[in-house]
């Protein structure tokens, strides 16, 4: 039972972040959160819809950069967080959208409370898709 709320929460939260990014102009910034399963790099259903929507709707836009946050706090550290980063980035080049990629910042205590994570927050990738023409706004 615990693992379907977990899956639940994971596919709101991802969709929610979907919500929010549809609301700019086509060509505007695009700001997405991706959220995994506890030790999985695998993206989730919700994720990687999240990810083909926003790639259908910047269709026709010249992205400038891609940059990430990514955050981590299980045990596999910085393998497990390189791995997620990967399947984020290449889900979007696999959706059409590829551009220079500018790492903002790994961190592996990310969510933390007094030193405990709060799930999901502390497994996601924080994503920003930058349109040429929104730097030229």
């Amino acid at each position: 039972m615990k693992m379907k709320l977990i899956a639940c929460a994971v596919s709101f939260a991802a969709l929610a972040g979907t919500a929010a990014a549809d609301a700019p102009a086509r060509c505007d910034i695009v700001d997405l959160t991706v959220y995994f399963q506890v030790g999985s790099e695998r993206l989730t259903d919700a994720a990687q819809r999240a990810l083909q929507a926003q790639a259908k709707r910047l269709d026709g836009c010249d992205i400038a950069s891609i940059q990430t946050e990514t955050m981590s706090f299980d045990p596999d550290g910085s393998m497990l967080t390189a791995a997620r980063e990967v399947s984020v980035l290449s889900a979007l080049e696999d959706n059409g959208i590829a551009a220079p990629f500018e790492p903002r910042a790994v961190s592996h205590e990310a969510g933390a409370l007094d030193g405990e994570p709060v799930e999901p927050l502390s497994r996601r990738v924080d994503v920003r898709i930058i349109p040429l023409q929104a730097l030229n706004s």
